[in-house]
């Protein structure tokens, strides 16, 4: 009797250990994929950055030497100033954005207000201090 449950227990060991592989191999393979083929030209989307409701955004690709980069202009919602959505920004990520679960890669950022919008500058390969 003892030695049916070990076999069985064995067994039940193996299939969730073989679950376990067949989703962690994957997601692997995903992040080796975009660390591997990632380039210099790779640039943030706006979505990556939590941009307040109603804010209007404006997006432009730059790239010079050591990299491409995301500018951003933003036209704060009605019910924010620009002072207070570059203080969002600046508290919530203090100029980093952690990469999500499907996008592992950081975005540095730095913001700038411009008149009546704020110019978010975002990259993966650019530090900005």
């Amino acid at each position: 009797m003892n030695a049916i449950r070990s076999k069985r227990h064995r067994s039940i060991i193996a299939v969730w250990v073989a679950i376990g592989m067949a989703l962690i191999i994957p997601y692997l393979i995903w992040c080796a994929w975009l660390s591997l083929l990632s380039t210099e030209g790779d640039v943030p989307a706006a979505s990556s950055l939590a941009f307040p409701e109603g804010a209007a955004i404006a997006a432009d690709k730059s790239c010079g030497s050591g990299g491409c980069w995301s500018t951003f202009t933003v036209r704060p919602g009605e019910d924010s100033s620009t002072t207070e959505l570059t203080s969002y920004l600046e508290t919530t990520y203090d100029g980093q954005v952690s990469g999500s679960f499907w996008d592992p890669r950081t975005i540095n950022f730095t913001t700038e207000i411009a008149g009546n919008t704020v110019v978010v500058t975002a990259s993966y390969w650019i530090t900005y201090d």
